[in-house]
């Protein structure tokens, strides 16, 4: 009775309190919304925030995209008469709805309402033609490797990777719809969250064709101020920055529209001095903006550089992406110097990243204390990461490293050995036999620190003067596993104590396996990652991280996944002995979807 009266008002500043620390934990979530009418008030707000990133699930009975079409007035079904099937599925759900849902949404992005559109549309059409099957054809086109996953206890979802949609199976089941349908559908949902008065906080804009719904509709959002006036996070991404006048307008109006920006991503291949300028102005009008993404190709971006100066006290995180700076003059990095405060840089797949791009940085006197950096790909210069390392190294917690180039690779390595001395998390990509020794050292050098490790085996040859050595051969397949063999051998004789979270992508051997598991049980492993890039013996290998999830009370979660998924589901006999083997995991709460247990660098960028 006292819990009842606490949760009926008398204290609802604690009600609120406790569902904020919850927002994350759907499950949760839902339980409160069945405990009494007062939490539910307060969980269903929540839970309808951000619907877009539902994960889609074939053979719905309901979806959230029916709830919204109960708010559609007679004038916008007008909008669908010519589409009877669409017609009849909206008939079908005629309840009255007890909350104002669309006027929950807080995220939108353009990019998953689209893709939710579709895929519902898809559904229904392919329902519709197969309504005297039994079950309908699934696409296999998105499956890239399988992973063994546990949902709940009574559901398990096997032999499938939950993962967003690639855009060439979204235009794929585009192709079969009725044409513009989907950007009809999406035109009317934002026209109803604008109608049902709803206030975003976070807006992601991708604009992949000119036939884009966000296109057609920025004038009449422009005119409803109050569904954007707050947004806290914007994004902006196009592969093709001259789409179209509207769009055009759209961006170079951007720094009138929002005023309380706090992160910026602008993935837009910038190559136009007067956009550059006006998108400079856009980060020159925010107040309290801390993270920052820009992605740019020849274009001049002093502007953008020099507009740091304002954001000096408050811009915490700078992210390049697939940015070139091979000719861009030297002068128009002058604007690092004033990020004092910086924490996050990262630097992904850009080229000409050499010593006076981050010269400025260099200078600043007082120490720069960047305690995440991230190096993936592109071509960068060694000198420059040393003197960053040496620079930084003290103070630096989170590293991610994608380095295709060995010799490169090998030199990073080192550096960091020589000048960083706290690494919590430490994520290295395309590893070989030859960097094993490095990465024990690593390990060993950090061992009093180091909570999180991420080791992805490079299972690719870069030698592209045969394109065949992009694809494994016997050859490449022993010398992966013999690899793998050495690495879990050498990690089991250096695992810390204090890890918390390991993630490995190799070719796992069962026998090696056995006896490293046994090491992560001794050392109170709390979560275990792994990616099998080897198709043998996958048997043995459940059978093993069975005994290993049951017998282990230190485990929180294992997930573990199947790579070259085609090659494998083609043999119909190694199918159906997995399937039968995964459906016996379906008691074990330890076992959770892969993809929901990957912690990556981006996770620790949350100030």
């Amino acid at each position: 009775m006292a819990c009842l009266k606490l949760f009926s008002g008398n204290l609802p500043e604690v009600a609120n309190n406790i569902l904020y620390y919850i927002r994350d934990d759907t499950s949760s979530l839902y339980s409160c919304v069945l405990v009494n009418r007062f939490l539910c008030r307060l969980a269903i707000p929540i839970l309808w925030e951000n619907p877009l990133f539902t994960k889609w699930k074939d053979g719905f009975q309901h979806h959230f995209l029916d709830i919204y079409f109960l708010f559609l007035d007679e004038e916008d079904k007008k909008c669908l008469n010519k589409e009877t099937l669409v017609i009849q599925r909206i008939k079908s759900f005629s309840f009255k709805p007890l909350f104002d849902y669309p006027s929950f949404i807080k995220n939108l992005s353009t990019y998953q309402l689209e893709w939710q559109v579709v895929n519902w549309l898809y559904f229904i059409q392919q329902t519709n033609l197969l309504s005297n099957s039994s079950s309908t054809n699934q696409n296999e086109d998105s499956k890239s490797y399988i992973s063994l996953t546990i949902k709940d206890h009574s559901n398990i979802d096997s032999l499938t990777l939950k993962n967003h949609e690639s855009i060439i199976n979204l235009n794929n089941k585009k192709k079969l719809l009725s044409k513009d349908m989907s950007n009809v559908i999406c035109t009317l949902l934002i026209k109803l969250f604008i109608k049902n008065n709803a206030n975003l906080n976070n807006l992601n804009i991708s604009i992949l064709s000119q036939n884009n719904f966000f296109i057609d509709l920025f004038e009449f959002i422009i005119m409803k101020p109050n569904f954007i006036k707050d947004i806290n996070y914007l994004t902006i991404s196009s592969k093709n920055i001259y789409l179209s006048n509207q769009f055009d307008s759209f961006l170079y109006s951007i720094p009138n529209l929002f005023t309380s920006i706090k992160n910026l991503n602008l993935n837009l291949k910038v190559n136009d001095v007067p956009l550059t300028k006006s998108l400079a102005d856009t980060i020159h009008s925010q107040s309290n903006i801390s993270h920052i993404t820009i992605s740019f190709t020849k274009s001049d971006i002093i502007y953008l550089f020099d507009t740091f100066e304002y954001c000096s006290k408050t811009l915490i995180s700078l992210k390049f992406l697939e940015c070139d700076f091979t000719s861009i003059n030297v002068s128009s990095f002058r604007g690092l110097k004033y990020l004092t405060q910086l924490k996050y840089f990262y630097l992904i797949n850009c080229l000409g990243f050499k010593l006076h791009v981050i010269q400025p940085l260099l200078n600043i006197s007082t120490p720069l204390m960047i305690k995440s950096l991230t190096i993936t790909d592109g071509n960068i210069s060694t000198n420059s990461i040393q003197l960053l390392l040496q620079k930084i190294g003290n103070y630096l917690e989170y590293l991610f490293l994608s380095i295709p180039i060995e010799f490169i690779r090998e030199l990073i390595i080192n550096n960091i050995i020589d000048y960083c001395d706290k690494i919590k998390f430490l994520h290295l990509n395309h590893i070989d036999y030859k960097n094993i020794p490095q990465i024990c050292s690593l390990v060993s050098h950090f061992r009093n620190h180091l909570k999180y490790l991420t080791l992805e085996y490079n299972f690719k040859s870069f030698n592209t003067s045969n394109a065949l050595d992009l694809f494994p051969n016997n050859t490449n397949k022993y010398e992966h596993q013999k690899g793998s063999l050495e690495l879990l051998k050498e990690l089991d004789k250096i695992l810390p104590n204090n890890l918390d979270y390991l993630n490995l992508y190799i070719s796992i051997d069962p026998n090696q396996l056995n006896d490293f598991l046994i090491t992560c049980k001794r050392i109170g492993l709390k979560n275990l990652l792994l990616r099998n890039n080897n198709i043998e013996n996958l048997q043995n290998i459940l059978n093993i991280l069975k005994e290993f999830a049951i017998n282990n009370n230190n485990l929180n979660y294992l997930a573990y996944g199947i790579e070259y998924f085609d090659t494998f589901r083609k043999n119909q006999q190694k199918s159906e002995i997995l399937t039968k083997e995964i459906q016996s995991f379906g008691k074990l709460e330890k076992m959770k979807k892969y993809d929901d247990l990957v912690i990556n660098i981006f996770d620790f960028d949350k100030d």
